[in-house]
């Protein structure tokens, strides 16, 4: 399941539908999502959609290399060619972990994006 989640990258299946094609039984769906997410192994967007570490540091290397010390969303959008319904939540994602601050349309990056960089 993790290697399936990994290949989708940010335009994932909804998270439910993911486990419960991989036969894991409904009970075990909530200790499930809380282990990865406490490990770190995944990352969720929202409720319903959840992205691999692996795509979570892809992507952020991705925006670090391609984006100035402020982006906007159109900036986001071209640099990780993704549509805006895996974007926003990425990009709040970044938010809440404190790598990102929004002002008004924009970001910023939140320290020296270079020293973000996850390699």
């Amino acid at each position: 399941m993790l290697k399936k989640l990994q290949g989708q990258g940010l335009d994932v299946d909804p998270w439910e539908e993911l486990i419960s094609k991989e036969g894991i039984p409904k009970e075990m769906h909530d200790d499930l999502k809380f282990f990865l997410q406490s490990k770190r192994i995944t990352y969720f967007l929202d409720e319903k959609y959840t992205i691999h570490s692996k795509v979570f540091e892809y992507n952020l290397n991705k925006l670090i290399d391609q984006t100035k010390d402020e982006f906007t969303l159109k900036e986001a959008k071209n640099a990780l060619t993704v549509s805006r319904k895996y974007l926003v939540p990425f990009l709040e994602l970044l938010d809440h972990l404190a790598i990102t601050e929004r002002k008004g349309v924009n970001r910023l990056w939140s320290n020296d994006k270079g020293k973000m960089k996850i390699v």
